[in-house]
């Protein structure tokens, strides 16, 4: 697994069943929308420009929350294609908020440009309620702003300034890394299925 930059544990059927819901919210909600309407185009690049100025502002000020905070604490990213990297907390942080602040500006840019180049203005519709839930399912706004206190809400390559450990497997995996090849008590054999 390549750890890139810190993802929240949450199963990816969570994330789609969530997206799937506020998706399907936004597509009821444009069936009484006119979209040909220049009022109504009006109020949705006001909202589209609050959604990404909103989240943006917020990436700043977690940015600034990381700088204040100043955390030193050195640890080493397990990275499977780089190999491993020693650096410190804030500098781990910065980047990764740096990576949102350039995601979330060239993704808002390219949505803008979809709509004033090419005239579809549904993914603005989409962008303003994901865009908001992507920013409060954000590991380190999760970590700086909600001041998260649970070990389990973000999976970062490191814990409390050491390497985490891997994940629990599951039962199959169990089953075949660490099964003995002969299980002839049928309370071992529990055990393991």
């Amino acid at each position: 697994r390549v750890h890139g930059g810190a993802r929240c544990v949450r199963e990816s059927s969570t994330m789609s069943l969530r997206n799937l819901v506020v998706i399907s919210g936004v597509v009821l909600f444009m069936k009484d929308l006119n979209l040909n309407d220049a009022t109504t185009l009006l109020y949705l690049q006001i909202g589209f420009f609050i959604s990404i100025s909103i989240s943006l502002s917020t990436f700043l000020v977690i940015r600034f929350l990381i700088s204040k905070a100043n955390d030193t604490s050195p640890v080493t990213i397990t990275n499977e294609v780089t190999g491993n990297s020693t650096m410190t907390v804030k500098e781990y942080d910065s980047r990764v908020i740096r990576q949102a602040i350039q995601n979330n500006a060239l993704y808002g840019a390219s949505i803008f440009a979809l709509y004033y180049y090419v005239g579809v203005a549904q993914p603005m519709v989409f962008q303003i309620p994901i865009n908001l839930l992507n920013l409060w399912e954000h590991p380190l706004f999760q970590i700086h702003v909600r001041r998260s206190k649970n070990p389990d809400v973000c999976d970062r390559p490191f814990q409390n300034g050491k390497k985490r450990e891997a994940a629990a497997p599951n039962r199959i995996t169990r089953v075949f890394k660490q099964a003995p090849l002969s299980i002839d008590d049928e309370k071992e054999k529990a055990k393991w299925i």
